[in-house]
């Protein structure tokens, strides 16, 4: 199993967002001035909140060997497992379990399975996240690095932005509604940056304004490059699902 695979598994992951009304910013006067106060307020009052989420996404993912689009189903259970298949084709290539302390990935196409502990993504992606960090990620909700941030206008939107001696977190509010439209990450000491952008927001019966595409650009000094763009659909909430990960017995393990 390549690197490459496990890397493309992450940041399928990660981007797993919401679309911007058309229209022209340039026409309209810049937004007005908000304390740093107001808008962390605004931003936290619209967090995506679920026990349960399950999801078919249609992927595009581009780095230097290429570019590759299949589907996948998703199915997540708060604090506890992160479930995803790929299909390619109608066919079934792998399936991958992410769970707070361990990760399971299954190649059909190779008939070989990794284990890894979830350390193992700092070690070797210098992936700057714990499974907590990467379900507020998947739901499309604001990481923070700091407490401390600074509130500002930027192209239009706003933008709050906090610094740490390690990291930096920016976040740009729409001006209108104040959902989130991007969030960039960098981490200065590793080179690992992400920058996210959310579109198509949608709202369900409860309340919940959930973001159905997603636009992913992930950056580190270790595995360079790489694009991913995220079309959501059938999302439910709170509808358990049954959860099936088994590795057949004549697969081999890689490390």
């Amino acid at each position: 199993m390549k690197a490459a695979a496990l890397g493309l598994v992450l940041g399928l992951v990660l981007g797993l967002s919401a679309c911007k009304t058309a229209r022209s910013l340039e026409a309209e006067a810049p937004p007005r001035p908000r304390s740093e106060k107001f808008l962390l307020k605004k931003l936290l009052s619209q967090q995506v909140q679920a026990e349960w989420l399950s999801a078919r996404l249609k992927v595009t993912w581009k780095d230097e060997y290429g570019v590759e689009k299949f589907t996948a189903n998703l199915r997540w259970h708060q604090d506890s497992l992160l479930w995803m298949n790929f299909k390619k084709v109608s066919v079934e290539g792998g399936r991958a379990l992410f769970r707070p302390d361990s990760i399971f990935i299954i190649d059909r196409m190779n008939q070989q399975y990794a284990v890894k502990d979830f350390a193992f993504l700092r070690r070797a992606y210098r992936f700057p996240f714990q499974f907590a960090e990467l379900q507020t990620l998947l739901l499309g909700n604001p990481v923070f690095f700091t407490r401390h941030l600074e509130a500002g206008v930027e192209g239009g939107q706003y933008l709050l932005r906090g610094r740490s001696d390690r990291y930096e977190g920016r976040y740009y509010l729409d001006a209108r509604d104040f959902r989130l439209q991007r969030m960039v990450l960098e981490d200065f000491r590793s080179g690992y940056r992400l920058d996210l952008k959310l579109e198509q927001y949608r709202q369900d019966d409860s309340g919940r304004n959930f973001s159905y595409f997603r636009s992913l650009q992930l950056e580190s000094n270790d595995f360079g490059a790489a694009e991913l763009k995220i079309q959501f659909s059938k999302v439910e909430f709170d509808v358990p699902k049954s959860i099936r990960f088994e590795i057949p017995e004549h697969y081999s393990r890689v490390e």
